[in-house]
């Protein structure tokens, strides 16, 4: 008696996203208040630039997605920030070699 086991039938795990729209928006915001910077820099100015923003109210945001902001990664940075580079990127003006 031989157990078959399926592996081509892969059960992928799906993880509660940690940064939802909220946090998706204030990232947006920050990164063309800071003249669009890649991911590694944004998250060096984050730190210095929030408490700037709250204290001239300039920027509100709730406590958790403040945190979540300080907390963030440069590479996630960079992946929720992809589709707005897509969108600003400059489409080719030539066909010609």
């Amino acid at each position: 008696m031989a157990i078959q086991i399926d592996v081509k039938s892969k059960i992928k795990r799906k993880r509660k996203p940690i940064y939802d729209e909220k946090v998706k928006k204030a990232l947006i915001n920050l990164w063309k208040i800071s003249y669009f910077p890649c991911g590694k820099r944004l998250k060096a100015i984050l730190p210095k630039i929030i408490p700037k923003l709250k204290f001239f109210n300039e920027f509100t945001f709730e406590k958790e997605v403040e945190e979540k902001l300080l907390k963030i990664s440069a590479a996630t940075i960079d992946r929720i920030l992809s589709s707005e580079k897509e969108k600003l990127s400059l489409k080719e003006r030539s066909k010609t070699k």
